[in-house]
C-alpha cells in the first residue's frame, strides 16, 4: 500500500465516523487499525455509559461474544500440535461421560466438526433466554446434563449448521487434554505470550468497572435497555470473551501468514481454509473457528460477535498484513459493514494511486446538505469525488467530477436519473468559504447555512 494514500484514508475514516456517530446516535463504538507491524488507528465515538455521559475511550473493555472462537480454534490447534488432540478422532474418545450421549450419532463428532459448525449440533440449547439477559449461562454440570440429552438437528459433516453448544464441548476438551481449566489454559498460552493485557476469557470483578455497558435496540422510540455484564459459565469458549479493540488488532496480527507466532503456518493456514459454504449466499463461510470472505478483492478471515448490548467484528488479511476491528455497546449497530467499509475505503483511496496530487483542489471540499440529503466532495489522490456520509461505505455510489475551470465542475457519472453531465458549481463569499454549491441546479449547503436556511424559524 502507498503510505501516504493510507494515511489519506484514516483521515477521511475518522471524519465520516465521528459524522456517522453523530448523525445515528448510537450509544458507542471503537475502531482500530493495524497494519503490518503497528497499530495506525484507533479511535472511539459516543459513550461507555449514557447515563452518566461518561465517554467511551479505546481502553474501555467490551464483551467481543463469538470472536471467543477464534481464541478456542487456536488453543486446540497448540494442543494438535502438541500431540495430544487429533482434529478427526471422535470427541468421545476423549470425553468419556460423553459416550453416555442419548442421540448414538455424537459418537462420528469430531473436533474438525466442532470447530468447522459440520458437527450438527444444537445452536444454544433448548432454553436459551440468557442471550436476552434473562437467567443465567449454563454453568458445566448444567451443560453437560443438557447435551448429553440433546438431539443432533443434522448427521454430522452435511451441512454448515452454526453452534455455541459445540464450542463448549470444545472448551470441556481442552480442559480433559491439558489438564487445567480452559479460562487458565487461555490465559497462560495465548493471551499473556502475546501480551494481550485488557483481553480475557470471561469477565471478573476485577475488570467489572472497565467495562462499557451494553445497550439494546431503541425499538418503537422506546428507551434502550442496559444489560448487566455477566459470566458466561460453560460457554465462555464461545462467547465469553472481553477485549479492547486495540488487544483485538494485535491478536488478529498473529494470524498474518510468514509471521512467526505460537502457531506453525500449517496450523494457521488450516483454520484459514474454507471448510464449508452457508446456507444463504449472504452469509459468510468458514473455517476452523475463523469466518472465511471476500472483502472487495481482499480474501479475508476473522469473525463477528453478538452479546447482549454489544456487536462487534474483526476483519484480517492474513496476506496484506491488516486488520480492522470495529466493537459497539450497542446491539443495533452493523459493525460488520462498518469494518467492511472501513477496508473498501481503505483501498479506494489505493485505486488512485497513478493519480497526481493537487492540493489547489482542497478548497472544493467539504460536507453539503440538502433536504435531498447528504453528500459530501472528498479529494481522494489527486480527484474528487462525491461520496455519501450517511453510508456503511460511504464510496459505494461515489460520482467523479471533471474540473472545467474556475469554479465550475463537470458531474460525470451521478447516473441515469440523476444531473449527470450538468455542472457542479462553487459559490464563495468573501472570506472564500464555500457558500453554496450549484449541483445540477439545486443548492446543497455547509451545515450553517442549511440550518440558517431550513431551521431559522424552528425552535429547539
Amino acid at each position: 500500500m502507498k503510505i501516504k494514500l493510507f494515511k489519506d484514508a484514516l483521515k477521511f475514516i475518522d471524519s465520516w465516523l465521528k459524522f456517522y456517530y453523530a448523525n445515528n446516535q448510537y450509544t458507542g463504538f471503537t475502531v482500530g487499525v493495524y497494519y503490518k507491524n503497528k497499530m495506525h488507528f484507533s479511535n472511539a465515538y459516543g459513550f461507555a455509559n449514557t447515563a452518566s455521559q461518561e465517554p467511551l475511550t479505546t481502553q474501555h473493555f467490551f464483551r467481543i461474544a463469538s470472536h471467543s472462537k477464534m481464541f478456542t480454534a487456536t488453543a486446540i490447534m497448540q494442543l494438535v500440535e502438541a500431540g495430544k488432540i487429533q482434529l478427526d478422532t471422535p470427541i468421545q474418545n476423549y470425553l468419556s461421560w460423553f459416550k453416555s450421549s442419548k442421540d448414538k450419532r455424537f459418537k462420528e463428532v469430531t473436533a474438525r466438526q466442532l470447530l468447522s459448525h459440520s458437527a450438527g449440533i444444537i445452536r444454544d440449547g433448548k432454553e436459551c433466554d440468557y442471550w436476552q439477559g434473562l437467567g443465567k449461562f449454563p454453568n458445566k454440570t448444567a451443560f453437560k446434563k443438557d447435551i448429553k440429552n440433546c438431539q443432533l438437528v443434522y448427521d454430522p459433516n452435511t451441512i454448515f449448521k452454526y453452534t455455541n453448544y459445540g464450542y463448549g464441548l470444545l472448551g470441556l476438551l481442552i480442559e480433559k487434554v491439558s489438564g487445567q481449566a480452559f479460562n487458565d489454559y487461555l490465559q497462560t498460552n495465548i493471551l499473556d505470550p502475546i501480551g494481550l493485557t485488557n483481553c480475557g476469557p470471561d469477565i471478573t470483578k476485577e475488570i467489572s468497572t472497565n467495562l462499557a455497558i451494553g445497550y439494546s435496540t431503541s425499538y418503537l422510540n422506546k428507551e434502550r435497555i442496559a444489560f448487566p455484564n455477566i459470566s458466561t459459565g460453560a460457554l465462555s469458549p464461545a462467547t465469553g470473551m472481553y477485549s479492547t479493540v486495540e488487544d483485538l488488532c494485535l491478536f488478529g496480527a498473529q494470524q498474518f501468514h510468514n509471521t512467526p507466532t505460537f502457531l506453525s503456518e500449517t496450523s494457521k493456514k488450516e483454520m484459514h481454509r474454507l471448510q464449508w459454504k452457508p446456507i444463504k449466499e449472504s452469509e459468510n463461510s468458514y473455517g476452523l473457528g475463523f469466518s472465511v470472505l471476500k472483502v472487495g478483492k481482499r480474501n479475508i478471515v476473522g469473525h463477528g460477535g453478538g452479546f447482549p448490548g454489544f456487536s462487534s467484528n474483526t476483519r484480517i488479511d492474513v496476506k496484506d498484513k491488516l486488520v480492522v476491528s470495529v466493537i459497539s455497546n450497542s446491539n443495533e449497530f452493523s459493525s460488520g459493514e462498518i469494518a467492511n467499509g472501513i477496508i473498501k475505503t481503505i483501498d479506494f483511496f489505493q485505486s488512485k494511486a497513478d493519480k497526481k496530487a493537487n492540493p489547489k483542489l482542497k478548497k472544493f471540499t467539504g460536507r453539503f446538505y440538502s433536504i435531498w440529503g447528504i453528500r459530501e466532495v472528498a479529494l481522494v489522490g489527486g480527484e474528487l469525488v462525491i461520496c455519501f456520509p450517511t453510508m456503511k461505505y460511504p464510496f459505494g455510489f461515489e460520482t467523479k467530477i471533471t474540473h472545467q475551470g474556475g469554479n465550475v465542475f463537470k458531474i460525470d457519472d451521478f447516473g441515469s436519473y440523476g444531473p449527470t453531465g450538468e455542472e457542479l458549481i462553487y459559490h464563495f463569499d468573501k472570506n472564500n468559504k464555500i457558500e453554496k454549491v450549484k449541483f445540477g441546479g439545486l443548492s446543497i449547503l455547509p451545515l450553517e447555512k442549511f440550518e440558517a436556511t431550513f431551521y431559522k424559524n424552528k425552535k429547539d
